[in-house]
């Protein structure tokens, strides 16, 4: 082997062996680039999901249901549970339930009772049917009358909450306001 090809393998190998050290500040200021012999044949999706701590927004979707304003029937809202893909609002009225879901348009799972803007509507519950039917009437007026997409958000958008500061081991030693001086 000459010198000269020598010489350019070793400055191919330092080359990058700077590149794998400098890849991820290149990708902090210019955005993530894949390698150039990367295996993926998927590139990455962007997932919609419903914005975390946006409960007064969820309520407020439902109007003056959420305020204590009986539905159709005398059905009352009993529970709201939100998670990152659905809604589901629980009306009750002496021991029976309406449940009314609402997840993304695209959603999948029950036979859709109407659509808003952004969201698909399931209904179900051990009411009679009557009484499923009119609730969930009412909820879909009040939602659509609401419902601009303002709940959605993508996953890589989402801020993070900051962390609770972590709690100090427990010690014998008295608190320092319960600290006297021995003088």
């Amino acid at each position: 082997m000459a010198k000269g090809e020598k010489d350019a393998k070793i400055d191919r190998s330092k080359r990058s062996f700077f590149e794998i050290l400098i890849r991820p500040m290149r990708a902090a200021v210019k955005g993530y680039e894949l390698p150039v012999d990367h295996s993926s044949a998927k590139p990455p999706e962007r997932l919609r999901v419903i914005r975390g701590g946006a409960n007064a927004q969820v309520m407020a979707m439902l109007g003056p249901l959420a305020r204590g304003e009986a539905a159709p029937g005398g059905y009352r809202l009993f529970t709201v549970q939100v998670d990152s893909e659905r809604i589901a609002y629980v009306f009750e009225r002496r021991g029976a339930m309406v449940n009314v879901r609402l997840g993304a348009l695209d959603g999948a799972g029950g036979v859709a009772f109407g659509e808003s803007a952004t969201f698909r509507f399931v209904v179900d519950g051990d009411a009679p049917e009557a009484d499923r039917i009119a609730v969930a009437t009412r909820v879909l007026a009040e939602v659509k009358a609401r419902d601009r997409g303002q709940l959605w958000v993508y996953a890589a958008d989402t801020p993070v909450p900051p962390r609770a500061p972590a709690a100090s081991p427990p010690t014998d030693e008295p608190a320092p306001a319960a600290r006297k001086d021995p003088a």
